[in-house]
C-alpha cells in the first residue's frame, strides 16, 4: 500500500524556543528536576561526523532526558518546555535524512504525547502554562504530526524492517501523535493484550477479562476485520487506519487485538452494551 496522507498546510515550521538559560526550565521540570542540560548535547550532535565519543554522549542525553519528560508514563512540565526543541531537532534530522534518529524522536515524542492526558500529572501543586507556552507546545505538536506522516510515507518499507518490539513502540507513537492519546496510553499500558473496563450504566469494573493472545472472551462481540480497507490516507476513523498501519508493520496479533478493543462489551451485571475502548478509558480515567 502507498501511504499518502492529508496533509495541513496551515501549519508553520517556524517554532519558538524558550532560552536554555532561562529560569522557566527550574520551574518547567521534568521527574528529576532541569532539562535543560540534557538538550545542549542533541543540539550541538551531527550524526554524519561523529566520533564514537560524541554518539555516546548523544545516546545517553537523549536517555536520561526521556526518563525526565515521561517517567513511569506520567506528564511532567517540562514537557512544555521540551517537545518544541525536540521536534526543531526533528526537522533538523528529517533535512538530514537520519533515519534512526527520526525514529527515536517520533518513539518518544509519542510516549510524551501519550502521558499528556487530564489526570495523569503527579499529586503535586504544578506551573499552569501561559498562553504563549501553551501556544508554541501545540504549534509543535502540528508540525510533528506533518513530519510523523512524512516520515511514514517515505520509510515505511525501512520501518518494516525493524524488529517487533521496535514495531509496537513506533506504532503505539503514531497513535498518540495521529490519533488518540488516551488509547496509545492504555495501550501501552496493557501491552495490547489485557483488558479492564468500567460498565457505562452501572459502573461495574470487569478486571475477569482473559488476554486476547489466551483466548476469545465471550463477554465481547469483535468489530469487524477492516484490514485492507483504508485509502493509506484519511486519519478519520481511527480504527480502520491504525489496524491498516499495524497490519502494514505485520502485527497480525495487534490486528486481532484491536478486534476487541474496538468490539462491544456486554455487561454481566446489568446487561448494557458499549464500546471497549470507551469503557477502558472510564476504567482507566475515572476510577
Amino acid at each position: 500500500m502507498t501511504l499518502s496522507f492529508e496533509k495541513n498546510t496551515k501549519v508553520t515550521k517556524k517554532l519558538n524556543l524558550v532560552p536554555l538559560d532561562s529560569d522557566l526550565w527550574n520551574t518547567y521540570t521534568g521527574a528529576k528536576g532541569n532539562v535543560s542540560q540534557d538538550i545542549r548535547p542533541l543540539l550541538l550532535a551531527r550524526p554524519r561526523i561523529q566520533t564514537p565519543s560524541d554518539k555516546l554522549e548523544e545516546a545517553i542525553a537523549t536517555q536520561t532526558l526521556f526518563e525526565n519528560l515521561s517517567d513511569q508514563m506520567r506528564f511532567y512540565p517540562a514537557d512544555y518546555l521540551a517537545v518544541p526543541y525536540l521536534v526543531a531537532i526533528l526537522e533538523r534530522r528529517a533535512e538530514e535524512k537520519d533515519f534512526h534518529t527520526q525514529l527515536e524522536l517520533i518513539t518518544e515524542l509519542g510516549v510524551c504525547l501519550a502521558t499528556d492526558i487530564p489526570g495523569n500529572q503527579l499529586d503535586v501543586e504544578l506551573p499552569h502554562p501561559d498562553r504563549k507556552i501553551m501556544d508554541d507546545y501545540n504549534a509543535s505538536i502540528a508540525v510533528l504530526q506533518e513530519r510523523t506522516k512524512v516520515f511514514l510515507e517515505g520509510s515505511l518499507t525501512r520501518i518494516q524492517w525493524l524488529c517487533e518490539s521496535e514495531k509496537i513502540h513506533f506504532y503505539l507513537a503514531v497513535l498518540a501523535i495521529l490519533g488518540d492519546r488516551e488509547a496509545a496510553f492504555i495501550l501501552n499500558c496493557t501491552l495490547m493484550d489485557e483488558c479492564y473496563v468500567m460498565c457505562g450504566e452501572c459502573d461495574y469494573c470487569d478486571e475477569t477479562i482473559e488476554p486476547f493472545s489466551a483466548r476469545n472472551p465471550s463477554s465481547i462481540r469483535p468489530a469487524r476485520l477492516v484490514t485492507g480497507k483504508w485509502d493509506g490516507k484519511s486519519l478519520k476513523d481511527i480504527y480502520v487506519w491504525f489496524s491498516n498501519l499495524v497490519d502494514l508493520l505485520g502485527d497480525r496479533q495487534a490486528v486481532r487485538a484491536l478486534t476487541y478493543y474496538y468490539g462491544i462489551y456486554t455487561c454481566p451485571k446489568c446487561g448494557a452494551k458499549g464500546r471497549v475502548m470507551d469503557l477502558m478509558k472510564k476504567y482507566f480515567f475515572e476510577v
